[in-house]
């Protein structure tokens, strides 16, 4: 693979969810379902077909509104080609624990939708039943805020000095994310970049808690 595309990008993950429930998910009973297969060549573990859709679901979730049609198949051909072999109560069980029913549900309708994916109805009826989580309205791509997870990320912590550290690092990352992530370094661009950034993103989160309440006084 190296060798005939020119190298090989690889992105660890060390969890299927998004925050803010990465934690949530209960990645023991993942691994425990993982069967041996080859990548490219290699030995290596594979996840379970149910655990792989829930991963595609909530990525297809994780980036909307901006998701490529490809992501899309990617769902369809995993969910007719292993259709014998998908455990659904087991993706049920992952989902209710982690607390993503709505997401996962989200992702499968939005795929039979555009490509009337065979799926088992009364899967996506026990998803959509699920009771919403408060973080819900402000996580749909609807809300319209930038940074979405990463704010819902900030009410799902508990205690004050852990959201004032992880409201710090979210404002004022390191000079080495900033060079990365806006193609700046030396010091005056620099803290132009981290200006224009804490500002963007007290705005979003502006915009954000006001959804949040929103929804929560309804």
């Amino acid at each position: 693979m190296r060798d005939v595309h020119g190298g090989v990008v690889v992105e660890p993950h060390w969890t299927l969810a998004y925050p803010p429930f990465a934690d949530a998910l209960d990645m023991d009973r993942v691994w425990a379902r993982c069967r041996a297969g080859r990548v490219v060549g290699e030995a290596t573990r594979l996840l379970a077909p149910e655990a792989a859709l829930l991963n595609l679901c909530l990525h297809l979730v994780h980036k909307a509104p901006d998701v490529p049609l490809l992501w899309l198949l990617d769902v369809d051909r995993l969910a007719r080609r292993e259709a014998g072999s998908i455990d659904w109560d087991e993706l049920l069980a992952l989902a209710r624990i982690a607390r993503v029913e709505r997401q996962v549900a989200a992702g499968l309708r939005c795929v039979a939708g555009m490509l009337d994916t065979p799926l088992p109805s009364r899967v996506l009826q026990t998803l959509e039943a699920a009771r919403p989580t408060p973080l819900d309205r402000l996580l749909e791509p609807e809300a319209g805020v930038d940074g979405r997870e990463s704010l819902a990320l900030l009410f799902a912590l508990r205690g004050v000095r852990r959201r004032a550290r992880y409201a710090a690092r979210l404002l004022f990352p390191s000079p080495g994310f900033m060079t990365a992530e806006y193609g700046v370094s030396g010091r005056g661009p620099l803290a132009l970049a981290y200006g224009r950034r804490a500002r963007h993103m007290l705005w979003e989160g502006l915009k954000g808690t006001a959804r949040l309440l929103a929804g929560t006084v309804v």
